[in-house]
């Protein structure tokens, strides 16, 4: 039962992109080739205003690897006389920093809290390189860098949190969050060594977060 004033939580697991955040195709701007990665939640602070009610703020670290052979992939397809290779050492980095409204439905064994929310976000984009030779005689022929970005912006979250009360203070939580924003930012591609372009980017950036953690009720 929530008959306590506030709840103190950190939790950890994985991340799924979505839309064009996911989407592998080179020619389209906002595709962010983003993998499968991983969330922490470095802390959940919640204070109950009442028996439903409740507000708080959550602060997450979300990685995705970079698919640089999906990257690379769009262009073997395209130039077979060319031989392609890529690298990105660097994974997407996003930080979140929200604020929530939160429903809470109190139960004797377990309470689901619904997070509703707003707040601010930090964007790290990796730096790529790729790189291509003629397939029959081996020579260089094209080279073509994209440099780290970074930007910041608004975020908006939905989630819920399923607490199991192990005891009386201690609570284990299964959390599932949606964030979603749009990362606006100069990218500089670097073709041929010497050419270079700035392109503004609009990236979409949205995700499901699905993680498991530890909660004290104060």
């Amino acid at each position: 039962y929530v008959g306590d004033h506030g709840l103190l939580a950190t939790s950890a697991g994985i991340c799924f992109p979505l839309g064009n955040f996911a989407f592998k195709e080179a020619d389209e701007t906002e595709a962010g080739f983003a993998k499968t990665g991983f969330t922490i939640n470095f802390l959940e602070a919640s204070h109950f205003l009442a028996k439903h009610v409740g507000i708080g703020i959550r602060w997450n670290r979300h990685q995705f690897g970079y698919d640089h052979e999906g990257f690379v992939d769009w262009y073997r397809i395209r130039i077979p006389n060319a031989v392609f290779y890529a690298r990105s050492e660097d994974p997407w980095v996003m930080h979140t920093a929200i604020a929530n409204l939160i429903g809470i439905l109190p139960g004797e064994i377990a309470d689901l809290d619904v997070r509703l929310g707003f707040g601010y976000t930090y964007v790290k984009r990796p730096e790529v390189f790729m790189e291509g030779y003629d397939r029959v005689t081996g020579y260089f022929q094209y080279s073509w860098l994209q440099k780290e970005a970074v930007t910041s912006g608004l975020v908006f979250g939905f989630g819920t949190n399923v607490r199991l009360h192990l005891d009386q203070d201690i609570d284990l939580i299964m959390t599932w969050d949606v964030q979603r924003t749009t990362a606006r930012m100069n990218v500089e591609n670097v073709l041929g060594v010497v050419n270079e372009e700035v392109v503004a980017v609009d990236q979409p950036i949205s995700l499901i977060a699905l993680g498991l953690g530890v909660g004290i009720r104060l």
